[in-house]
Order: C-alpha cells, then structure tokens, then sequence
C-alpha cells in the first residue's frame, strides 16, 4: 500500500536554497548552504501582479503571477508553453560540488482547481539538455500518478489557493544530480490553467532545493562525460583540463542510481592540457545502467562528475541524426525498440507530427520537409510514462 521511490529520503539530505517569495525574490540568505551562489529566479511570459492594488506581487500565500498580470488572465490555457516559465538556478561556487536530490514547493491557484506544473531541468542552462522531473510526492504525502507526476506532458494538478497556500508538493529526479563547482542547475516551473475566468493568478512560495555539498579544492577540470551502449557493450568516455596533482580516475557503477562500486581504475596523464580517455564495459546487464567519474587528487581528496546513465535493454537509448536536418529526421534505437509513440513538438509546446512507434524496429525515419526551418523538440514516449526529448534543428 506504501509508495515506492527510486530515490529514499536522505539523511545527508539539507536545504541548499530557499526563495520564500513572501516579500520579494530574494533566497533566504539564513538558511543558503556554504557553496551556494545567491541567485534570483526570472520570469519568461509572465509577470507578477504588482500592477494589482488587490493582489499584491507578494504575500503570505508567495508570488502572485500570470500571463496578464493586469487581471490575472492565462493565455496559454491549459495547455503548458515552452516560452512560459518561472526559472530558479542553482549555482555551485569554486570550491564546493553540490548533490541535488528533491525540489519542495507550495504552489496554488486563485478561484480554480484546474491548474497544472511541470518540472523540467537542466545542467547547460536548456543548451544542450533538457530533463522532466521523475516523480512527486504530493500535499497529502502519496506519490502522484504517471498521468500528472510533474513533466511536461504529464504536468501534475494544482489545488485552489487555501488559506495561504500552504499544500507542499516535492519533485525528485531519477538520480541525485551532481553539480560540479562553478557550475549550476537550471530549473524551470511551467504553468497551466484551465480557466478563462478572471482574475485566476498562479501563486508560488516556499521553494526549495535539497541535497548536499561537499567541500571540493581539486584542480582538474572535466570538460565532459558520456557513455554509449552498443552491441552489448558500453563505452565510457571523459575529456579533461589542468590535471594538476591528479592521481587517477575510478570509474563506478551502478543498478539503482544511488549504490556504487568501482568498475575500474584508470591511472591519470597528469597534465595540464587537454587529456581523453576511454574504457570499456562489457558486462551486457540488462535494464538501466548509472555511471559516474571519481577524480582522485594525489592528496586524497576527490570530486564525482555527474551521473550518466544507460539503458542496455534498448528502450532509452536513441542517437537521432541528421542535425540540423533538412527532409528526413532518423532515430536510431541502439537496439530494439519498445516505445509506444513519437512527437515533434515547437518550442511553445504545440504539437506538429505524431506517429506510433511498432514495438521491435531498430530505428525509424520520420519526414520534416514540411516543417518551416527553425528549432524544435522530439519527444518520445515510453510505455511506462517515461520520455526523452531531443533538440534539432530544420534547415
């Protein structure tokens, strides 16, 4: 009867930011952790209500917001839209790396119980990655659905405004997400109303992102660290800068995203310019694979790389090219395929093309000749709710 998480409740687990959005967007400077960059979330289409004498920009109940803040009026309906969100960054300073493992929020609407939220983050600022949250406990302390967890296609459902809006929900990734130091998480809040009605503003408070930091002086820099699985193996590649003292590389594993153990150990070039390596794995394993990178200093300390994950049993693994495209957009599923659908997506969420995936191809071509040039976003979804989303560009 209980609820499952893929992630427990951690005991090392602290608040490393808190905007209270009570009075102003200011984060609590009493309770930011060390290693923690103060930063102000923006909004994008839309605007709080200070226009309002009656709804007040902020309150005990947050901040109050919408499309058009002069009368609290929602364009985007209940339709979610890729150009309108509130953005909150998470930013590690020099010194320290940061686990990131739940966000906490308060968040209600005025006069209708059909508003929605999706989560969505990213560790390039939304350049080169974009991730849906991976599920939610909601107010009343269960996990919410597959149908309205919180991504965004699936956004979860908000509750009119009580009180002062005091219903918490809390978000999780799939994984603890590592930050490096120097630099950050982007996290964007969509939002959704059903309601033409007037004035239905959206309020927001008492945001707040957990994990861990870890006091980091190490001087190697990692530019990147991938895996790609094919053909029953993986492999697993890293490119780094300034080796300075740096001792070795451990590479370690994982089948639940949250236990690790060392797959191997890879000795470091020790040099300051820049050094790649590669190793393989060839332990074929089925299901979801996690990796990560230790760098060790010669001195003892080191410093963990973010986690990357794959997927050995070919249902989340995908290479998609050409990019930019012209005519035909293909998807190579690494493997056999056993997702259910596809979609091409404009930035503004509006869907263009959908088509049905046939359990068991190895990869599809989807025509975009018609497609006026610009960017937009494929979505695929798997028969479990989960979705991976890649950015391409039509010439």
């Amino acid at each position: 009867k209980g609820t499952m998480l893929s992630i427990p409740l951690l005991h090392d687990s602290y608040t490393l930011a808190e905007w209270p959005l009570t009075v102003s967007n200011a984060d609590s400077a009493s309770v930011r952790a060390i290693g923690i960059i103060p930063s102000v979330p923006v909004f994008s289409s839309m605007l709080s209500a200070s226009t309002l004498p009656a709804t007040p920009a902020f309150s005990a109940s947050g901040v109050a917001f919408a499309n058009n803040s002069a009368v609290g009026k929602w364009s985007v309906n209940a339709t979610l839209n890729r150009n309108c969100y509130y953005q909150f960054t998470v930013v590690a300073d020099s010194s320290h790396q940061i686990r990131i493992d739940s966000l906490l929020l308060n968040s209600s609407f005025l006069g209708s119980a059909n508003g929605t939220i999706a989560v969505v983050y990213s560790t390039s600022g939304f350049t080169n990655d974009s991730t849906d949250i991976a599920s939610a406990i909601g107010a009343s302390g269960i996990g919410l659905p597959a149908s309205n967890y919180g991504a965004f296609i699936h956004p979860a459902k908000l509750s009119k405004i009580a009180g002062t809006n005091d219903s918490t929900i809390r978000f999780m990734p799939d994984s603890n997400i590592i930050i490096s130091p120097k630099d950050s998480l982007t996290i964007r809040l969509y939002y959704g109303l059903g309601s033409t009605n007037t004035p239905r503003f959206a309020y927001l408070k008492n945001v707040i992102v957990k994990g861990h930091p870890t006091d980091i002086t190490l001087p190697v820099s990692l530019i990147n660290f991938s895996a790609n699985y094919k053909q029953g193996i993986t492999t697993l590649s890293w490119s780094t800068s300034n080796e300075v003292g740096t001792s070795a590389f451990s590479v370690e594993k994982s089948a639940d995203g949250i236990i690790f153990s060392a797959l191997t150990s890879v000795p470091s070039h020790n040099s300051t310019g820049v050094n790649n390596y590669s190793i393989s794995d060839n332990v074929a394993q089925k299901g979801t694979i996690y990796y990560r990178l230790k760098m060790i200093d010669r001195s003892g300390k080191y410093v963990y790389s973010k986690v990357v994950k794959i997927n050995t049993d070919n249902k989340g693994s995908f290479i998609v090219y050409p990019n930019p495209v012209k005519n035909e957009l293909t998807v190579d599923f690494n493997g056999t395929s056993g997702n259910t659908q596809a979609s091409i997506l404009s930035l503004t969420g509006k869907e263009l093309i959908r088509f049905p995936l046939q359990s068991g191809i190895t990869n599809k071509t989807i025509s975009v000749a018609s497609l006026a040039k610009g960017e937009y976003l494929l979505v695929i979804q798997g028969k479990q709710g989960e979705l991976n989303t890649f950015k391409f560009t039509k010439d």
